[in-house]
């Protein structure tokens, strides 16, 4: 699951910014190329609702690093804006199908040098759950009088 909302993710910013931007995934090299974005999971959880129908919340950080150092926060500023309409709806690859996410509490601030844009996917998905867990205790006891 995690892995296909970054699949996601990494097109949705590949189809908007070209090839222009690198794209990091698993850890910035240390000799990065900028301009790139770096996308980082920040947050996952699940939730049981129902007996089998669960809430999966997925919470990421997407970091860009500009290479324009003289008009580094226009470029920020507008580039924050475009991951808001691009990150909206992403496309998670599954292994056997594809599905359309919406992006909530979309929201990007600016802090030494970096844009940080950080966006929650939640999602619900019913999971088989075996109740071979379950045993029967008996226990015998004697009242006294």
């Amino acid at each position: 699951m995690i892995n296909g909302i970054i699949v996601g993710i990494a097109k949705a910013l590949k189809k908007e910014f070209g090839s222009d931007y690198t794209i990091y995934i698993d850890n910035i090299e240390q000799d990065f190329k900028e301009p790139c974005f770096f996308i980082q999971s920040l947050r996952i959880s699940e939730k049981q609702i129902l007996k089998t129908r669960y809430k999966f919340s997925q919470s990421f950080v997407i970091q860009y690093f500009s290479n324009d150092e003289r008009n580094k926060n226009e470029d920020f500023y507008s580039i924050g804006p475009r991951l808001m309409r691009v990150l909206e709806f992403i496309e998670q690859v599954g292994m056997d199908e594809k599905t359309t996410l919406r992006g909530v509490d979309r929201y990007y601030r600016v802090e030494d040098g970096v844009l940080s844009f950080f966006v929650d996917y939640n999602f619900f998905a019913y999971l088989e759950v075996t109740d071979e867990f379950m045993e029967v205790l008996q226990i015998e006891f004697n009242k006294r009088k």
